[in-house]
């Protein structure tokens, strides 16, 4: 017999801006947070931003639990903003 537990897909989006806030509730309209453990990485959170309610939010990647492993990680940061973030998260998840 199979295990009946849902699976369930972790991804980390990288930045909750315009571009992470549309992502997010895109997927929450969808439906695709219902198979999904959304965890969202943003430093300084704008006033009133909500999280769907299946969501984690750390303030740094290094707030992240040893071991925490996503299938998906999603960067919604400005491009200017890559060359800065992209080593960091790399060096994280390879």
């Amino acid at each position: 017999l199979g295990n009946s537990a849902p699976m369930h897909t972790n991804i980390l989006l990288a930045g909750y801006g315009r571009m992470g806030r549309a992502l997010a509730a895109g997927w929450a309209r969808a439906g695709l947070l219902a198979q999904a453990r959304l965890t969202v990485v943003e430093p300084s959170p704008a006033p009133g931003d909500a999280l769907p309610a299946q969501a984690a939010w750390v303030e740094k990647l290094e707030q992240l639990p040893p071991g925490y492993a996503p299938q998906a990680v999603v960067l919604a940061v400005k491009p200017q903003a890559l060359e800065e973030v992209l080593p960091r998260y790399a060096a994280r998840f390879g």
